[in-house]
């Protein structure tokens, strides 16, 4: 299913748009990575060399040095460290989506204190406390939890890998993975840490970015614009519009909501919003 296919507006929030644009320069980068290693492995059995062999072989034809590894096949190095890196942007997200929530008149929002659970679920039980609930695949979180388990293990102990909370992971997202090829259907993934492919990396930061884009998308019929304002704070350009005429400071409401937030409200919401801003000078 396409990214239009399920979102239906063009309402967004600048901490989602930071996400996909980090996570889509950061896939083009993989790709390259992991299109190279396959070229470099390809040479090297070619060469007939082993691999450190082959490293030393390669020394002095580059400019750049090559150092030898301390570990097996570099390409499964690499699927490991790929996972890392999603998981940071989305902390990243978190802390960026609560203030554009308070930007938008969610004043008092913040991450539930919620004990021993991630801070993604402690967002998503503060979206529950206010009566906002994303509209998420049943495959979303156990996707992302077995994915973060992984990063965790992968982060701070090697050992981990036969940690139970792992495994039973896995065991739980592995019961959806009809629904997971159906959604991702281009992708070979879903592997234990022992197997992990580009495909992994692929579908955890596909997840990630799906999950975003539901949790803001959650958040348009809640928005209050009747009493919402542009504050000074935090658009230090709108002392201006005391110097437009009506029209004009309509219109420049109305830019201002739609580079922001992707979507276009009526003159007379943009008016209101207008007095408000005016008010709360």
């Amino acid at each position: 299913m396409k990214r239009t296919e399920y979102r239906r507006t063009t309402f967004n929030m600048s901490s989602n748009r930071k996400l996909w644009n980090t996570l889509g320069g950061f896939d083009a980068l993989m790709q390259y990575v992991d299109a190279a290693c396959i070229s470099y492995e390809e040479k090297q059995k070619m060469s007939g060399l082993s691999f450190e062999k082959f490293l030393e072989s390669e020394k002095g034809k580059m400019s750049h040095p090559i150092s030898s590894l301390l570990f097996g096949n570099p390409r499964e190095k690499l699927h490991d460290l790929y996972l890392v890196y999603p998981h940071s942007c989305l902390d990243v997200f978190i802390d960026d989506f609560v203030d554009d929530m308070r930007t938008l008149g969610f004043s008092d929002f913040r991450l539930a204190d919620t004990n021993n659970v991630s801070r993604l679920e402690r967002l998503i039980t503060s979206l529950h406390r206010i009566g906002i609930n994303p509209n998420l695949y049943d495959f979303s979180m156990p996707i992302y939890t077995y994915y973060r388990y992984l990063r965790n293990g992968l982060n701070h102990d090697a050992g981990n890998k036969g940690d139970a909370k792992l495994s039973n992971s896995f065991k739980t997202v592995s019961a959806f993975k009809d629904d997971i090829d159906a959604r991702y259907n281009y992708l070979n993934a879903l592997k234990e840490m022992a197997n992990l492919n580009f495909g992994d990396y692929v579908l955890c930061t596909a997840n990630i970015k799906n999950i975003a884009d539901l949790i803001v998308l959650s958040i348009e019929s809640h928005i209050n614009w009747d009493n919402f304002y542009l504050s000074v704070g935090n658009y230090p350009a709108i002392k201006k519009i005391n110097n437009f005429v009506r029209d004009r400071q309509i219109s420049y409401v109305k830019n201002v909501i739609w580079n922001t937030y992707s979507i276009q409200l009526s003159d007379d919401m943009c008016g209101i919003i207008v007095d408000n801003t005016i008010t709360n000078f």
